[in-house]
């Protein structure tokens, strides 16, 4: 843990290599190249890689292509894009291809090596070859117990695994503010409720590609693992105090109010309040979500949901908020709401 992991600059510009590598050298060891074949060779037996991929074009197919090689190579290992200023396609390229994070060319010295530093996290998160344990200590010491960088970390590792939810995490945030807003929750536990909205699905990490991506019906065993994303989501963040308020959030956000749900099977107040309020906003961006094997539910289909799940599956107090707020400001809940919480 204490080597520097390796940083692989693929740029077509030989100056601004050169100029990355002094930036970066301090924290990692760097090899360069302006192209994949011309470092693909020198890097096949190192792990902990963070590949930084700079174009000198704006040419969506060099960057995928580029991007696709590497993710082919390397199956978990962090790629970090460097995009033009205001190049949204290219950076929309850039994630479909495989990239772990994709900045700006304008972001600062500084920020670039923490974004590297995350990226490289998220990696290790993925590839399984170290423990969570030692994962969450690489992520103290090298993000100096930043509670922001740290959460922005951990999402991005859950968003990795599972490509068709890269949103999914905010909008729970959104909603899930915006519920704890109308009960008149104290500010301290809105901003828990927040993270742990953030993270709520932390523990799909632990969930093998095959199960998670697949595309059809789950098989009882399949699910039984599924289901097991709670546990580990909150063992992962009982590696450190700063989720202490998070972690029982996290742990029964698939409680029922009726003592049906799981892992614990409580019911009632039994189950905290951020729970019961996390388990309404992740249900209600899964109806108002398309996926690949439903379309989005009419804010109609969702108030006859929520009142067919309200004092069995939901809080009533808390669905009757909800349900308030669908009533008074459907607008909020469109797809292109800006922020629904507001």
């Amino acid at each position: 843990m204490n080597a520097k992991p390796t940083i692989v600059i693929l740029d077509t510009d030989a100056s601004r290599c050169a100029q990355l590598e002094t930036t970066l050298s301090k924290d990692f060891t760097c090899t360069s190249g302006s192209s994949w074949p011309s470092v693909a060779k020198d890097i096949t037996n190192l792990s902990r890689i963070a590949f930084v991929v700079r174009m000198d074009d704006h040419s969506q197919a060099r960057m995928k292509l580029a991007i696709n090689a590497m993710r082919r190579a390397h199956r978990h290992q962090a790629i970090i894009a460097i995009v033009p200023t205001g190049y949204a396609l290219l950076m929309r390229a850039a994630f479909r291809a495989g990239a772990t994070d994709c900045v700006e060319q304008t972001i600062s010295d500084n920020d670039l090596r923490r974004c590297i530093t995350q990226a490289i996290f998220v990696a290790g998160l993925a590839n399984k070859h170290e423990s969570l344990g030692d994962l969450m200590v690489f992520a103290r010491d090298q993000l100096s117990s930043e509670y922001t960088e740290t959460t922005r970390a951990l999402v991005a590792a859950v968003e990795a695994k599972d490509p068709y939810t890269r949103t999914h995490s905010l909008a729970v945030a959104d909603l899930a503010e915006g519920i704890g807003q109308r009960l008149g929750l104290p500010d301290a536990t809105l901003s828990a409720l927040r993270t742990a909205a953030l993270l709520h699905d932390i523990g799909k990490i632990g969930i093998p590609d095959a199960i998670l991506t697949k595309p059809g019906r789950l098989t009882d065993v399949e699910f039984d693992e599924v289901r097991r994303h709670p546990e580990t989501g909150a063992s992962i963040l009982g590696h450190t105090k700063q989720f202490a308020e998070v972690r029982p959030m996290i742990l029964h956000h698939h409680e029922h109010f009726d003592g049906n749900g799981y892992p614990s099977h409580i019911a009632g107040e039994a189950i905290p309040i951020g729970a019961r309020v996390l388990a309404m906003a992740d249900a209600l961006d899964a109806m108002l979500s398309p996926r690949s094997y439903k379309s989005a539910y009419s804010i109609e289909r969702v108030v006859e949901e929520i009142k067919a799940a309200r004092g069995m599956q939901f809080d009533p107090r808390v669905a009757d908020v909800t349900l308030d707020w669908l009533e008074k400001d459907p607008e909020a809940f469109q797809a292109n709401a800006p922020a629904r919480f507001v």
